[in-house]
């Protein structure tokens, strides 16, 4: 129920720190994308590792201390 909870919390953040004209989605359980279109990859950087710092430091204390990013970057 935890991890549930907190998924939710992550989801309701991306929300908040990702405008509409980018895309989020939560796939495969417990895994979120976010797509940044307009944006080139220096700034598609910057904008993951700041929606990763605020994730970070919300639920490090708690059951989701080990997050991970994997940046795809395409043409």
């Amino acid at each position: 129920m935890a991890g549930i909870l907190v998924l939710k919390d992550i989801g309701r953040l991306i929300l908040a720190l990702v405008p509409e004209s980018d895309s989020r989605a939560r796939y495969e359980g417990n895994e979120f994308a976010i797509i940044l279109p307009n944006r080139t990859a220096k700034g598609q950087l910057a904008k993951l590792e700041r929606t990763a710092a605020g994730a970070i430091k919300k639920f490090a204390q708690g059951p989701a201390r080990q997050i991970w990013l994997r940046p795809l970057f395409f043409a």
